[in-house]
Parts: structure tokens; sequence; C-alpha cells
């Protein structure tokens, strides 16, 4: 128990007035005077003598701020949410006052959202005209990760992490019993040096120093790790411990152990929160190396002469699996430091899962196995992405928006990009673009198509425009920062994207629609998306539409105009055309089969195809051949409800004998033509006489 003395309570005025006039520089100062602490539980009011009392109400979802409340005589005097994720440290301080005098201050060091329990840690506390004779002290509660012995009967515990995996609750014991107890935050986190520090003092002796490297929250255990880990004798001063490292852990998991050469094993124990990741490296079964790593983090382990070393490309927490990718793995001898791993990748995974496929030619099909989970703390950005070839899996990568997927074998090539990945209210959503697929002769069978796999098909308003233009605001995802938009024109859906109000680039939050002669028609800003529990609605700014006809502009928003549209509520009809693919090429005159289905409507369905509003077919599967160019094929599903929705399919036409598909027919392709007759391949851009195979007389047609 400690009173603050009148010098103590001047001491805390000097401190405050300085936090308020000459800012963060002097608050590490003041947050450092005095070493009693308390760690007050969320709901737990603090008695702090003469009828004042102080509780913790609750903490923020981040973990970073807490809601605190002042009574006095059981009365309610105050409330204030103190911030601890900032650097300026003045945010730290709470102070009450009445009529300009000070009756209330303190500093909260430290706040956990843990998984056992919430708890916030004040010092410096200062009641007017010196009432305090509040308890400073631990909580004795039964939470436990795991301990560890060290010298002089002293030992740490690690008690909690936070859910969302950046902070831990340690304690340090004498003879068995609490001496003290520290709220830490991951040295990569920590708004200030000192939130990631632990330091025990005795009697002048800098007994105990450690950092928090990282804490992890996962599925099956809870981890903490300490390093630069250093005890001195409280005795004679001399080291006892110099910067060692330790492992806390809940549980030991079997996890997903991949044998490496010479007896070595490299084991992911656990996924967590935050794209944390346990590894483990074994060499007949002794534990040679366990650490927490984060995406991007490398992992190293030398002998002298031997070591291995990766590097975490992707943590991947789905909804059905969880996922691991190491890149650059590299493993050296530890007898005489040759190679015996160089650059190599590995995929490490707890389940198989199937969320939705698609068809690709020649046997290549592309699955989205699974999206990652949406949490409090984030997620719902990643997609596991697998390309397989007659039932033999050729890739997995787990991604993002904007980025990549590239397969390539020789001159065989399927690549695309992930346009989106939208985790919505109503549905999960991945939109991939640019996708592109060679043969193994290497003409180009798909030339940039695209392919939206979606659970469901929301429907939200429908703001009519002009000439035919419908925007259609289909869903809002899990976190509330993007909206899934769709434009029509008479009924037919010309594109649809995701915008990002939570992007860091403006240009995540443009709509944009330009018509087949690259002209802009339809432009809208993303100001601002709003999730609730009864309706959710976007926001739009600067929206512009212009003329397909003459290019005249037909709506311009001004500076202070905005158009608010309620979002989803409800599905509809799902289209899917399964054959052509989009972007899929063909030659000239051949009969190209289009083939359509229908979900999550009314049956029966009519099917109706349409190129440029000029109907060319009906039923969900009929032929049709085209002429040389770019044909974009639209389908309207109509359920017995008389519900409509549309789908829409570009295919490419080529001219017979352009076998490498530059555009023009030229000697080149006739010795394409003529290596293809050697190997007995066939190509029906090379089969220019039509009979089924591919000799010299094609060639010789060409030429």
């Amino acid at each position: 128990m400690k009173k603050i003395s009148g010098m103590n309570k001047n001491c805390v005025l000097i401190g405050l007035l300085i936090l308020a006039f000459i800012g963060c520089a002097c608050a590490d100062a003041f947050a450092s005077n005095g070493d009693d602490t308390k760690t007050l539980v969320v709901g737990e009011q603090w008695d702090l003598g003469g009828g004042y009392a102080l509780e913790a109400k609750d903490v923020d979802f981040e973990g970073d701020k807490v809601w605190l409340w002042l009574y006095k005589d059981e009365i309610e005097l105050d409330n204030e949410v103190i911030d601890t994720g900032s650097s300026n440290l003045e945010y730290r301080v709470y102070t009450y006052t009445e009529g300009g005098v000070l009756i209330f201050s303190c500093y909260v060091s430290a706040v956990l959202r843990g998984t056992c329990a919430s708890m916030v840690q004040i010092k410096d506390v200062f009641v007017i005209d010196d009432q305090f004779s509040g308890d400073y002290g631990f909580v004795l509660d039964g939470c436990w990760i795991d301990s560890w012995d060290l010298s002089e009967d002293y030992s740490i515990a690690a008690k909690d992490v936070a859910f969302d995996g950046d902070k831990a609750r340690i304690i340090l014991l004498k003879n068995g019993a609490v001496v003290d107890e520290k709220i830490l935050t991951e040295e990569s986190k920590a708004p200030v040096d000192s939130d990631c520090r632990y330091s025990y003092v005795k009697d002048g002796t800098d007994v105990i120093n450690a950092t928090l490297k990282a804490a992890f929250c996962g599925d099956i255990l809870n981890a903490v790790e300490l390093v630069e880990v250093r005890q001195r004798s409280e005795m004679s001063g001399s080291i006892l411990i110099n910067n060692e490292s330790h492992l806390f852990k809940s549980a030991d998991p079997t996890g997903i152990p991949w044998d490496l050469a010479d007896g070595y094993v490299l084991t992911v124990k656990d996924v967590g929160f935050n794209d944390k990741v346990v590894l483990e490296l074994s060499k007949n079964d002794a534990i040679m190396k366990e650490t927490i790593l984060n995406e991007s983090s490398t992992f190293t382990y030398t002998t002298g002469v031997g070591g291995i070393n990766c590097v975490v490309d992707r943590v991947f927490r789905g909804c059905e699996a969880n996922v691991v990718k190491l890149v650059n793995v590299n493993q050296y001898s530890d007898v005489n430091g040759t190679a015996l791993l160089a650059h190599e990748s590995y995929f490490y995974k707890t389940a198989d899962p199937t969320i939705m496929q698609w068809e690709l030619l020649n046997g290549y099909v592309l699955t989205v196995k699974d999206f990652e989970e949406m949490y409090w703390c984030g997620g719902g950005n990643k997609v596991w992405i697998e390309l397989s070839r007659d039932g033999s899996v050729l890739k997995d990568d787990i991604l993002v928006s904007d980025e990549s997927f590239t397969y390539e074998t020789g001159i065989e090539i399927v690549n695309c990009t992930v346009d989106a990945v939208f985790r919505g209210k109503l549905e999960d959503m991945v939109k991939l673009t640019n996708v592109n697929q060679y043969s193994e002769t290497g003409r180009k069978l798909i030339d940039r198509g695209s392919k939206t796999f979606a659970t469901a098909n929301p429907i939200g308003d429908m703001w009519d425009l002009c000439e035919g233009y419908s925007l259609d605001a289909k869903d809002v995802d899990l976190d509330g920062t993007k909206v899934w938009l769709s434009l029509s024109k008479n009924g037919v859906v010309v594109t649809d994207a995701i915008a990002n109000s939570g992007g860091w680039d403006d240009v995540d939050r443009w709509f944009k629609y330009y018509n087949s002669t690259g002209a802009l028609v339809f432009s809208a800003y993303v100001d601002a998306v709003f999730r609730d529990t009864d309706y959710d609605v976007v926001q739009l700014m600067y929206v512009t539409q212009y003329s397909d006809v003459d290019g005249s502009v037909l709506m311009m928003f001004g500076e202070e105009d905005k158009k608010t549209l309620h979002t989803g509520s409800a599905t509809t009809i799902l289209p899917s055309i399964s054959t052509p693919l989009d972007g899929q090429i063909f030659v000239e005159g051949d009969a190209i089969t289009f083939n359509a289905s229908a979900a999550d409507g009314t049956a029966p369905y009519t099917y109706t195809w349409y190129e440029d509003g000029i109907i060319i077919g009906t039923g969900n599967s009929f032929d049709a051949a085209f002429g040389t160019g770019s044909h974009l094929i639209a389908l309207i599903v109509i359920d017995a409800t008389g519900t409509n929705v549309s789908d829409r399919v570009r295919v490419e036409i080529k001219s017979r004998g352009d076998v490498n598909q530059d555009g023009v027919i030229t000697p080149t392709d006739a010795v394409i033509v003529l290596q293809m007759a050697v190997r007995g391949k066939w190509d029906p851009f090379a089969d220019v006489s039509d009979d089924g195979q591919v000799t010299s007389l094609d060639a010789l047609m060409i030429l």
C-alpha cells in the first residue's frame, strides 16, 4: 500500500503541467515516476479512498483503449476513454477537475484484451487532499500459459495473450510468490520502446530484463516469446543469464511436419491471428529451435558448418483450413556445409477443402480452395487458389488483391490476376482478371479472360441512370469498408468491381466504366461505406455520366452532391456460363457450343443469348459460329417468378492458318505447322485443310 505524500502530489501536478505544455518527451519521465502499479480487471471497481473509486468499464476490440469511470460515494463523477496505442504519452493520462481544481489523476501504462481476461495497468495515482489509500497490486487469477525457472528461486510466467496476438501479460515470481506483473506489447508494434521492455529492480540492482519479441493466439495454443533475457544476482550483482530467449507455450500440438535431410524436421505447430505461425525445428526428435514468426519473417538456424533458413511467405487462417507457405528454403550439411536444399518452397495445409472450381482447357482446373476468415482484428483479404491438371495438383498459392498467379512449364502457361477478394454479408467472392492460357505448342488458348467466383448473387438498391444504365450496390464486406458495385445497361451487366473506402490509395475508391471505344461512360467515388446489423449503405460522390452516343455530359455531381444507396438485403438468381470460357480463342467458322446453368431462383428458367442486342440463341445450350474478331455475348436468365439476371462471355475468333496468332499469316506459321506434323500434334489453327490431322500439306497451303 502506498499513499502519495505532499511532495509526491506536487510532483504529479508538475508532471501534468509538463505533459500539457511540453509534450511527449517529458511524459516518459513522468510515466516512470514511482514503482507501484495496479492491475485492474475490466468490471472491477478500485477503492481509491475518500469515497472515490475507479472502474475499468471496458476495453476496445483492438485492445489499445480503455473506458474509465470515476465514482464518488458510488455516484459517477466522470468517464473518459484513454488511448495507449499512440506514441504520445499525454493520451495515457486521465485527469478529473472541478472548478479548476485537480481532483484525480492517473497514468495508464498498458491495456490488454486477453483471451482469459481484459485488464488495464495504472500508475501514479493522485486523489485530492492525500486521500488515496488504494491497494496497488496484481491479479491473482487462474490464467496461465507456461513458466520458466531462472536462478536464485526466480521464475517468469506467461499468463495471457491478447486476442490479436500483439500483447502478453507476464509475471515474475520469487519462491512461487508473485513479486511483479507487466503487460507488454510486441517489440515491432510497441508505440514507445518501454512498452515492450521488462525490468525488475530490487534494492538498486537490475535483477531481470527482457523484451517481448512476439505474442501468439492460435487455434490450439497461446504462446509468448521473450528475448534478450538477462538476470543479475540480487546478492552479488553478477550476471546469471545473459541474452537468452524462451518460448512459453500453453500446449504442445503435433502440428504439420516436413521431413528435411539429415534427420531434421520443420514443423508448423499452429497458425495464429495477425498472420503468425509457430515454427519448430527438430533433429532426431530433439528440439533445436522454436519461434513465432510473421509473414515475410526469416527463420534461421546455424550449427557452425551447416544450417537451415527460410522465409515465411504467407500465413492463412481460412474458413475451412489453415495454410503456411515457406519459400527460399535452404539447408546445408552439418558435416561439410554442402547444399542439401536450395531455394525450395513448401506448402503446409491442415485440410483440403474445395469452394468452387473452374475448368480451363486441356485438363487444367482452377480451384478456389478457401477464403481467409474474418475476425475482430481484420482478415478476409486472402484467397487460396489451386491449379490442377487431370486430378494432379500443380500449384497452390495464397493471394491478395492485385497479385498474380502464374504456372509455367516450358511454353505451357496458365496465369491470372486476383482483381478482388470480398467477404460479404451475403456471399463470398473472388474475381480473376487477365486470365491467359497457352498450349504446349505455344498457341494462346485464352486471351485476357475473366472469372467471378461467387457463392451467391446479392441485390441492393438499383439506381436508374441515363441511356438505360443502372447501378446496383450489391453487398458490403464484413469489415464495413468495401462495397461490390455492378453497372448494367438495358438489364445486362457491363462491369462490376469492388471499391474500398478504407484503402490507402484513392484509386481504390473509384468505380469506373469505359465502353468498347475506350470512352469513359460512368465514374463514382465511394466516399463512405456503413455496415450495421439492420441496414448497410454506401455513399457516392463526384458521380459523372457521359453519353454513349456523342460523349456529352449527362450527369455531373457538384462538390456537395451525394448519393446514398442501400446495399443488398437478399440474393437473386445466380447464373453461370460454363462454356465457352471468357476470352477463349476459336477458329473462324467453327461452331461454338454455349452452355449455361442457373441456381437460387425458382425453376423453370428461360435462357436468351444476345450479341449487340440481337438474339442469337435460346435455351441453356446452343451452337453458333462467328467471323473473325472479338464477340461479346450476353445471357439473360429469367426464372418462373419473372426475376431476370445476366451473365456475359467474350470469345475471340482468329483466322485458320494464323498458328502463332500474331494477326497475320506468314512463313513462320508454316514452320510451326511442319514441326507439329513431325511430332504428330494437332491444332485447329494448323489444320488448314480441315481433314482432322496436321501434315506438310497444311504447311504448303499456308505458304
